[in-house]
């Protein structure tokens, strides 16, 4: 069963080993660990960006281009630290005005109406002005094989 149900991770197991007879309850809680897990990834790309750590892509290009262009710190205390803070991501993806899915490993995209997701060909992926590319690596051998 867990191989067949590896979607939904382990929580799908733990929560049949809690005889789980609703699925709503499953569907907020899965809901919800996402929701923390986007949130996450958020925070840790805005810091590798607010840490000057190089992050690949067309989205990072255009927020590191926008903070060069004003010539200020946004993510100082009071300014844009909001962009690191968990908090902020929970409520902006909850509220769907931000959007964040796996396009492969290490890769993100930002555009809600994207409909390419993880195991597809890359290739239109990889000049698009929507993604977070954490490690160049992938990103750099997809390109070679496209």
């Amino acid at each position: 069963m867990k191989q067949q149900l590896s979607h939904f991770s382990l929580a799908m197991t733990k929560w049949y080993a809690r005889n789980a007879k609703s699925y709503a309850r499953f569907y907020r809680e899965t809901e919800e660990e996402r929701l923390e897990q986007q949130a996450n990834l958020m925070v840790r790309i805005y810091n590798k960006i607010a840490s000057k750590v190089r992050v690949g892509g067309g989205k990072a290009k255009l927020v590191s281009d926008n903070l060069a262009q004003r010539g200020v710190n946004h993510f100082v205390e009071g300014t844009g630290d909001r962009l690191l803070s968990k908090a902020y991501w929970k409520r902006t993806l909850r509220k769907k005005t931000q959007h964040v899915h796996a396009i492969a490993p290490a890769m993100y995209c930002t555009n809600n109406k994207c409909s390419m997701r993880i195991a597809i060909d890359l290739s239109d992926c990889l000049d698009c002005e929507f993604d977070f590319i954490e490690f160049a690596q992938y990103a750099e051998q997809i390109r070679i094989v496209a």
